[in-house]
């Protein structure tokens, strides 16, 4: 929390140079002087010039370049774990506002209020949930990339002006303000402004900066949100362009939609080539690989997606039971990838034709994952816990593609969703603040 408010507080430092303004004030004097040999009267005027002591005034806008600041946030080695989303544009009064999402989840956002003019007046950031080590680290390297001149500030004077942004009170500095709003547990909201324009505040405060473009209402929100939540993304698509169709300018929700949706032709496909079932009585979708549904004699590695969550089961059927308690992947012949399986969180069961099925969920990290989905040949091995018999299979191509459209699926779900943010969407219809 400290580093947040030191970045709004420094940021202050990097803006403009506070100009020199000279006050100048003429007072004339006159005199009259009379030459008795001349009757013409002359008048001559002396002029004392006295000039006010120079006076800081503070720019209008913030010296941010918005581009050059999002980029540098995003080659931040540091934002390897969380990706900055295309900026979504809305517009409240006169302002273009500009957000970008960083964590749909965590619903931290970076917003940009530029004035008719095109320059920027005001910029906050916003944390709607409890201030964790990770977000931490994020606003250190807003730190890093914007405050180079940070240093500037007194470290004494620090906590001092963290104790009172805590309590609600301001921070003001050469003209330019740090404003501390709705610091509650479970929201954290940050604007800097140049005090001149204080008048604006409300209209910088603005947490509802979201465009509603697809959105219009509840219904569309659940609409749009059931489609990327089903992975649905050909009608999505098919949406976000009709849209644009009509709205050509937009740099909206559709706009990043169909961006998204676009950067990559097999993404559609992927998406169509699966089967999407809904169950309505427990609410929750499932979507498989046709062919690649369930454990069986020919599937000993499938992968599906469990309301949009990815799921890997691996198991075998076979006439007798192995009681297999570790799971040995070979990709290519090179290092394999070792899971030891808890013996109580294996299925086993007696199959109608006198066969046995012994099956499990894995996890795999993202290493592991690459290992599988691009190796020309993977065996999976399920190996005994008490004695050293195991059992191998060739995993298939059919398993191998069901392995690698599933994980497409869930990186376009989970980078929808984070660029839509669908929980700031909750403050426009559930009243959420």
């Amino acid at each position: 929390m400290k580093r947040l408010l030191i970045v709004l507080m420094a940021i202050l430092v990097l803006l403009p140079s506070c100009g020199r303004q000279e006050e100048s004030k003429a007072t004339e004097s006159s005199a009259t002087v009379s030459n008795t040999t001349n009757p013409t009267i002359v008048t001559t005027t002396t002029t004392t010039t006295t000039t006010t002591p120079t006076k800081q005034v503070a720019e209008a806008t913030l010296s941010i370049d918005e581009k050059e600041f999002i980029n540098n946030l995003r080659d931040d080695p540091k934002m390897e774990r969380m990706e900055i989303h295309a900026g979504l544009t809305s517009n409240i009064d006169n302002y273009v506002v500009t957000t970008y999402p960083l964590s749909s989840i965590e619903n931290l956002r970076i917003i940009f209020f530029k004035n008719k003019d095109n320059k920027i007046e005001a910029m906050s950031f916003i944390a709607s949930d409890l201030i964790n080590e990770f977000q931490t680290n994020i606003f250190e390297m807003i730190v890093e990339s914007v405050l180079v001149t940070h240093t500037r500030i007194p470290n004494n004077t620090i906590d001092n002006i963290i104790t009172n942004l805590k309590n609600g009170v301001s921070y003001k500095k050469d003209g330019y303000v740090v404003e501390s709003l709705n610091n509650e547990t479970d929201k954290h909201h940050y604007v800097i402004y140049a005090e001149s324009n204080e008048d604006n505040l409300e209209i910088y405060s603005a947490s509802k900066t979201l465009p509603r473009d697809l959105l219009e209402n509840e219904k569309e929100y659940n609409s749009i949100k059931t489609l990327i939540d089903t992975c649905n993304f050909a009608d999505l698509l098919t949406k976000a362009n009709e849209y644009l169709d009509e709205n050509p300018d937009s740099k909206g929700n559709a706009y990043v939609i169909r961006n998204l949706l676009t950067s990559d032709e097999s993404i559609i496909k992927y998406a169509e080539s699966t089967i999407i079932n809904y169950d309505e009585i427990e609410q929750k979708s499932y979507i498989y690989y046709p062919g690649v549904e369930e454990i069986s004699a020919n599937i000993n590695f499938m992968t599906y997606l469990e309301d949009s969550r990815p799921i890997i089961s691996a198991g075998f059927v076979a006439p007798d039971w192995l009681f297999f308690e570790d799971i040995i992947i070979s990709c290519d012949g090179g290092d394999p990838i070792k899971i030891n399986i808890n013996y109580f969180n294996v299925i086993r069961d007696v199959l109608g034709d006198g066969n046995i099925i012994e099956k499990t969920t894995i996890t795999l990290n993202d290493k592991e994952k690459i290992q599988i989905a691009d190796a020309n040949s993977v065996i999976i091995r399920f190996k005994s816990g008490e004695t050293d018999e195991y059992l191998d299979f060739e995993i298939s191509p059919e398993e191998q593609h069901a392995f690698r459209t599933m994980n497409v699926l869930r990186q376009m779900h989970v980078t929808l969703s984070d660029s839509i943010t669908f929980p700031a969407y909750l403050e426009y219809y559930k009243g959420i603040e």
